[in-house]
Order: C-alpha cells, then structure tokens, then sequence
C-alpha cells in the first residue's frame, strides 16, 4: 500500500530576520587570508579572445545556520556543487554565463513527527547568470547590475533510521531553486578589485521523502517559497600566476523559523598554455 500526503505551506512575509553579519565577514577575511587551500574553483583562460568565450570548471558550498522547517518536518537546506561554466563577453563592460555541475553530501538528516531518517545525497545544479560594468566616471568605482538563477536537484535512496523503535528505510527526493538579482559595487585596486553587493532573492524549496516500512508506503511532500535579500561581499587579486576571486554571501529564508543561507565561493584564473 502506498500513500501520498502533500503539504502546501504559504509563505508568511514576517520581518526580514535582522542577525549580524560578523560571522559571514570574519570568514570572509579568513579566506582572504588563505587564498590557496580554500580555492574551489578555476577559470580557463578565453578559448578564443575574438569571440570573448571562456571555459571554466567552478565550484561553491553553502548551508542554512539553522534547521528549515516546513509543515513540521525538519531539513537542513544544503547547495554547492563543482562543474563546467561557460562564459561570452559580447563586448568589454558585458558578461553572460551558462553552468552545470555535481555535488556530494556525505550525510544530511531529515525529521518529521515520530521518524527520522539520514543518509547521503547526490545532487546535480544548472545555472545562467549576467553582468554589466559602468564606471562611475574617472573614480576607482565600479557599479554592476547583476541577475543570476541556480536549480540545485537532489536525490538519495540511502537514508535509513527508526520510527517508534522500528528500522526503516527512507528514498528523498528535492529541489531548490534561486533568483537573485541584485547591484555589486566594485572599488578598483592596483591588481584587482573589493566588491559589495546586494539584492532580492526569490527562493523555493521542495522536499519529498518517501518512508518504508513494511507493505506500507507514506510519501509526505512539503514545499515554500518567498523573497527576501541577500547580501554577499569578496574579492579579487593576483596571485602571481592568475587572478584569484574570494567571495562569500549570506541569504536570508524568511518561512516558519527564520534563518541565513550561508555560502562560500573562489575562483581561479588559470594560463593552462
């Protein structure tokens, strides 16, 4: 016997969740500081500068402070990924972007009522994004609308755990997805750049988990979206043998326990002739 249970829960626009952003700095100036070990992801030089067509492997990993909640059931919202990106600057000041990657999450831990399972997840994310630099006349500013979208699909038939002391097993299956758009204002250095950005996110998660046990099969599904801002700040600098970008951003998911999307990024330019 199989039964299907869905859950729509309506947003609730509350205050937007006001906690310091000291953490997300102090990690930042971290990373900053150590810009090897923590650098994820590297930029190939242009395939062909004529046409301003590059090719870049990337990768990013990011995870709520808190638990997310949705109609009592209980999962950590996780994204990040390592994959191919593909950029074109149809002129100087412009940038479009296209991605695909993979991700791996050795455990997460799902909880809803009287069961609670864990196990690995393998997730795949696509993406497209675009800029636009306008310099603020002859000053070291730089200001740069943005908008980007990212879909994060996971799934795992790995999770087990127990409900009232019985073993069960447990299949999961979700997605996430972002639209961000946004302004970044970069101030110029002698060998790169600081930026500041800001914006709206428009988020919306799903969750399915599919719980066995026995000849009875329950597949509760939960799902919510809403916008709220981000803010994300980083850099970029030589680092003698390319151009190195840093960069962390910190997203706001206002539902029934308000928490922060925390996430870190790096990127590489790499010569490989």
């Amino acid at each position: 016997m199989k039964i299907m249970t869905m859950t729509r829960v309506k947003t609730k626009k509350d205050l937007i969740s006001k906690r310091p952003i000291n953490k997300i700095i102090m990690v930042f100036f971290v990373l900053a500081s150590l810009s090897h070990p923590f650098v994820v992801l590297s930029e190939s030089k242009t395939f062909q500068e004529s046409t301003g067509l590059s090719y870049s492997f990337f990768g990013e990993t990011g995870e709520t402070e808190t638990v997310f909640k949705i109609g009592g059931r209980n999962f950590p919202v996780k994204v990040g990924s390592v994959g191919l990106k593909a950029s074109v600057n149809p002129n100087q000041n412009v940038e479009l972007y296209t991605r695909a990657g993979i991700g791996y999450s050795p455990k997460q831990s799902i909880s809803a009522f009287n069961f609670d399972v864990s196990g690995s997840v393998f997730a795949t994310s696509i993406g497209a994004g675009g800029s636009a630099k306008y310099r603020v006349r002859n000053s070291n500013f730089v200001i740069v609308p943005f908008a980007d979208y990212n879909l994060y699909n996971y799934s795992s038939d790995t999770f087990r755990g127990t409900k009232d002391e019985n073993l069960l097993k447990a299949n999961v299956r979700g997605k996430s997805s972002f639209l961000r758009g946004g302004i970044e204002l970069r101030y110029l250095t002698q060998d790169g750049f600081f930026f500041f950005g800001t914006g709206a996110n428009k988020w919306d998660v799903e969750n399915r988990v599919t719980i066995v046990e026995g000849n009875l099969s329950i597949t509760p599904r939960v799902w919510a979206d809403n916008t709220d801002t981000f803010f994300q700040l980083g850099a970029l600098f030589e680092t003698g043998s390319g151009k190195a970008t840093i960069g962390a951003r910190m997203s706001d998911l206002t539902h029934e326990i308000n928490t922060q999307l925390v996430e870190f990024f790096a990127q590489v330019q790499v010569d490989f002739d």
